[in-house]
C-alpha cells in the first residue's frame, strides 16, 4: 500500500470539511459597497393531485404557508408555489434569478400577471434540452424582471417524475451568478476528489487482486455518472440532449450497484448467513423493480425503489451487528461504523419521504449520507487491504519512512553544517583577531583596525541572521516613501567598495528612477546585492550596475565576474544558508540573496540569477514604481 492509508485519511477529511462547508454555509455576495438583495415573501404551497389546474384556476386555490424547502415524495399531480419577490437591499435589483434546486423534473411553469392583467408564462425542466431552457445553467430556474413581478403574486407549478424534495432560492442576478460560479467550482472539486479516491482504490485492486475493490469502483462510477446527470452538468456538456430519462435510469442503476456492492462487502467481512440471504433478496428486488420502468409511471417505480432502498439501508445496519468473523474488522468497529451510517440515513430519507418536516438539513441529507457512506466504506476497504497485505505494507511503509526520514535528515544536516560552519568561521576569525590583539602589550592602530573589522563582520553576520528571521516570521513592516533608486544605489555602492577595495563598481545607463517604496527594505536589497557581487568578484575586475525603466516597474541588474570553479548552483542560490563549497574561505552567511528574494516578494517584485557568459553572473531585481 506504500503510504496510501494516510493519504486517504487526508482525502476523507477534505471531503468531509468540503461538504460541511456546503451544508452549513451557502455562499454570500460581497460585503463591500451597496448590495442588491431579493427575497421571498408570503411563500406558500398547494398540491393539485389531478395535475390539471391552470394558472388562472390556481389563483382561487387555498395555499398553506411554506418554507423554501419542501418534501412531497414521488407523487403524481402538481405542486404549486405562490410567492412574492421583494427588493430589500441597499440598492434596487433590476433583475432576479430564481433557482428550483431539485433534480430530474419533468416540467416547471412560472406564471404571473403583468400590469395589463395578462398572464405571462415561462417553462423549463429536464424534459427540455438546455438549449431550449430560459436559463442556461446546471440548475433549473428563471431570470425575472423585478419591475414586472415585484408586488404581484408569482405561481410556480412543478410536475416531477423523480423528485423527493424541492428547494427554492431567489436573489439578485449578480449575487446568484456569483453563487453559480462557486457552486460549479465546488462541484468540480467534489467530483475530482471522488475520482481520486477511485483511482487509489483501483491501485489497491491491482496490488491485492481482491474483487471487493473492483466492485466498489464500478458501483461508484455508476453513482458518479448518475450524480453528474442528476445535478445538471450533463446538460451543460450536451446542451441539445434531453436528460430526464437518462437521470432516472442511472438513479435506478446506481441504487442497484450500491446495494450489490454492500452485499459483496458484507460477504467479504463475514456477516452471518441469514443476514446475507436477506440482503440478497433486497438486491434481487432492486434489480427486478426497475424493469417496471418500461411499463409503469416512473414515479411509481422510483417511489418503490426509494422505499426498498430505505429498508435495505436499515437492514444493513442490523446485519453489521451480526458479524461472525473478525478477520478484517472487529465487531465493535463494525457496529460503530454502521451506527453512524444509520444517522445519516434518517437525515436523508425521513424528510424526503414526508415522515419528518422538510428542512435545509434534510434537503442536503443525500449529500450527508453520501459523504458518510463513502468515508466509512473506504475506511473498511483500507482495513481489508491492510489485513491482506500487512507484512508487505509494514516493510514498504518502514522503507518509505526511512527514506523520507533520511531525506529530511540530509537536508537538516546540510543546513546545520552550513549554519555551524558560518558561525564557527565568522566567530572563529573574529575571536582570533581579538586574541592576537590582546596578546600584544599594547593595542596598535593596525590591530585596533583589525578588531573593528572583525566586530563589523560579526555585526553584519548577526544583522543578516536578524533580517532573515524577521523575513521568515513576516515581522517586517513596510512604510512607503518617495526614493530616487539610482541615488540610493550609488550610496550603497560606496559602502560596498570599502569592503572590497580591489573591485570597482561601474554604473551603466545611469538615470534617475523615482519610486515609492520602503527605504529600509530597499537599502537591505541593494546592499546585499552589491556586497554579494563585490565579495565574490575576481580581484581587479568591475561590477556593472544597470538600471531599467519598464513602465510600471523598475529593475536593477548587478553583474560580476567570478572564478569559474566558484560558479554557484543556480537552482539553490536563493536558498537559505546556501553557500558554494568553493567560496567557503570568504566570510559570509548564505543569507544575502535569500533576504533579497523575500524582501522583493514583500514589495511585490521579484529577482532572478543567471550565468550570462562563462564566469560572468547577473542578478536582476525588479519592483513596482508604486504599489
Amino acid at each position: 500500500m506504500r503510504g496510501l492509508f494516510p493519504v486517504m485519511a487526508v482525502i476523507f477529511a477534505i471531503m468531509l470539511l468540503f461538504w460541511l462547508t456546503i451544508v452549513l454555509a451557502l455562499p454570500r455576495g460581497a460585503d463591500d459597497g451597496p448590495t442588491e438583495r431579493v427575497i421571498f415573501t408570503d411563500l406558500a404551497t398547494h398540491y393539485d393531485p389531478s395535475g390539471t389546474l391552470t394558472a388562472e384556476q390556481i389563483v382561487t386555490a387555498e395555499f398553506e404557508p411554506a418554507t423554501q424547502y419542501c418534501a412531497h415524495g414521488n407523487v403524481p399531480g402538481q405542486l404549486w408555489y405562490r410567492f412574492y419577490a421583494a427588493n430589500v437591499g441597499e440598492e434596487m435589483a433590476d433583475e432576479a434569478l430564481l433557482w428550483i434546486r431539485v433534480p430530474n423534473l419533468d416540467l416547471i411553469t412560472l406564471n404571473y400577471q403583468d400590469a395589463a392583467g395578462n398572464w405571462q408564462q415561462m417553462v423549463t425542466g429536464d424534459t427540455f434540452a438546455l438549449h431550449d431552457r430560459p436559463l442556461k445553467s446546471s440548475k433549473l430556474g428563471f431570470q425575472l424582471d423585478m419591475s414586472e413581478i415585484e408586488g404581484r403574486p408569482v405561481y410556480l407549478g412543478i410536475q416531477s417524475s423523480g423528485t423527493l424534495s424541492v428547494a427554492l432560492e431567489i436573489g439578485a442576478l449578480s449575487d446568484m451568478q456569483d453563487r453559480q460560479v462557486v457552486h460549479n467550482v465546488r462541484s468540480v472539486v467534489f467530483f475530482t476528489i471522488i475520482l481520486i479516491c477511485l483511482v487509489i482504490i483501483a491501485i489497491l485492486y491491482l496490488q491485492t487482486r481482491a474483487s471487493i475493490f473492483l466492485f466498489f469502483v464500478l458501483s461508484q462510477l455508476t453513482y458518479i455518472f448518475g450524480a453528474f446527470s442528476f445535478t445538471g452538468f450533463l446538460s451543460l456538456l450536451f446542451p441539445t440532449l434531453v436528460t430526464d430519462a437518462i437521470t432516472t435510469q442511472w438513479i435506478l442503476i446506481a441504487v442497484f450497484a450500491s446495494a450489490a456492492f454492500q452485499l459483496a462487502l458484507f460477504k467479504t467481512l463475514g456477516v452471518r448467513q441469514w443476514a446475507l440471504k436477506i440482503m440478497t433478496v433486497f438486491v434481487i428486488a432492486l434489480a427486478v423493480v426497475p424493469i417496471g420502468y418500461l411499463f409503469f409511471d416512473a414515479r411509481i417505480i422510483l417511489t418503490t425503489i426509494w422505499h426498498i432502498g430505505f429498508l435495505f439501508a436499515i437492514f444493513i445496519v442490523i446485519a453489521a451487528w451480526n458479524l461472525s468473523d473478525e478477520t478484517y474488522i472487529t465487531k465493535r468497529a463494525m457496529r460503530i461504523i454502521y451506527s453512524i451510517y444509520s444517522v445519516s440515513i434518517f437525515i436523508w430519507l425521513l424528510p424526503s419521504l414526508g415522515w419528518l418536516p422538510a428542512t435545509k438539513l434534510g434537503f442536503y441529507g443525500e449529500i450527508i449520507r453520501g459523504v458518510v457512506n463513502m468515508s466509512l466504506v473506504l475506511t473498511i476497504l483500507f482495513w481489508i487491504a491492510k489485513a491482506e497485505e500487512r507484512k508487505k505494507a509494514q516493510v514498504l511503509g518502514q522503507v518509505k519512512k526511512l527514506e523520507e526520514e533520511a531525506t529530511i535528515q540530509n537536508h537538516l544536516s546540510q543546513m546545520y553544517r552550513d549554519i555551524l560552519w558560518t558561525i564557527s568561521h565568522e566567530f572563529g576569525n573574529g575571536l582570533s583577531v581579538f586574541r592576537f590583539a590582546l596578546s600584544k602589550p599594547e593595542i596598535t592602530a593596525q590591530n585596533k583596525a583589525r578588531m573593528e573589522r572583525a566586530l563589523t563582520g560579526l555585526e553584519d553576520l548577526l544583522g543578516k541572521f536578524k533580517h532573515s528571521e524577521q523575513v521568515e516570521l513576516g515581522a517586517i513592516s513596510v512604510q512607503d516613501t518617495k526614493i530616487n533608486l539610482a541615488a540610493l544605489v550609488k550610496q550603497e555602492a560606496k559602502t560596498a567598495t570599502n569592503e572590497a577595495p580591489l573591485v570597482r563598481i561601474r554604473f551603466l545607463a545611469e538615470k534617475d528612477l523615482p519610486i515609492v517604496a520602503d527605504e529600509v527594505c530597499l537599502r537591505l536589497i541593494i546592499s546585499n546585492l552589491l556586497s554579494n557581487a563585490v565579495k565574490y568578484a575576481e580581484p581587479n575586475t568591475t561590477v556593472d550596475v544597470t538600471f531599467a525603466d519598464m513602465g510600471d516597474q523598475v529593475a536593477v541588474s548587478v553583474e560580476n565576474i567570478c572564478p569559474v570553479a566558484a560558479l554557484p548552483d543556480t537552482a539553490r542560490v536563493f536558498d537559505r544558508f546556501y553557500r558554494d563549497p568553493h567560496v567557503l574561505e570568504k566570510a559570509g552567511s548564505g543569507l544575502g540573496l535569500y533576504i533579497v528574494q523575500q524582501l522583493l516578494k514583500l514589495m511585490e517584485g521579484g529577482c532572478r540569477f543567471e550565468i550570462v557568459h562563462e564566469n560572468k553572473v547577473r542578478v536582476t531585481a525588479w519592483m513596482p514604481k508604486q504599489r
